[in-house]
């Protein structure tokens, strides 16, 4: 009988430690978190389900507040490295729609904050780092002398 109760409180020390470590140990999403931690920028995984289940994407989401209080959720788009590891062509459009459903359903509602929805593919982040960096700085830290903004 101790023995069983040990091994249910030990089961349930796993499954409190899994609830803070990143579900989707993938090294572009470790990439973005170290990037955020690095430039002292508060986030947290999003594990709540969020979109329908017809939209849902296997993808993860960095919710992060900014600045302004305002609320970012980064969608973090890994490269595919087969066809499997692929989302449907329209996920990330219906994700947004979805977003900007949510944002208008409750824009009399003063105690909504508004959502924004930002996804980050892997491939532009490995290409235009400084440029990826540098926007999500503005958005997320808001404008400084030591930002620089990058034209189009």
């Amino acid at each position: 009988m101790v023995k069983l109760v040990f091994l249910i409180h030990w089961l349930l020390l796993l499954d409190l430690l899994d609830a803070f470590a990143v579900v989707n140990h993938s090294p572009f999403l470790q990439t973005v978190t170290s990037w955020l931690d690095d430039e002292d920028i508060f986030w947290h995984q999003q594990d709540d389900i969020l979109f329908p289940t017809a939209i849902t994407s296997t993808q993860p989401i960095i919710e992060v507040i900014s600045y302004n209080k305002c609320c970012y959720y980064l969608h973090i788009l890994q490269s595919p490295k087969s066809v499997n590891e692929c989302i449907p062509a329209t996920c990330a459009r219906d994700m947004t729609n979805y977003i900007q459903y949510l944002n208008t359903k409750h824009s009399n509602d003063q105690n909504y904050t508004k959502i924004t929805l930002i996804h980050i593919h892997e491939d532009v982040w490995n290409t235009k780092t400084d440029i990826v960096q540098s926007r999500l700085r503005i958005r997320l830290l808001g404008p400084t002398k030591a930002s620089r903004i990058y034209a189009r």
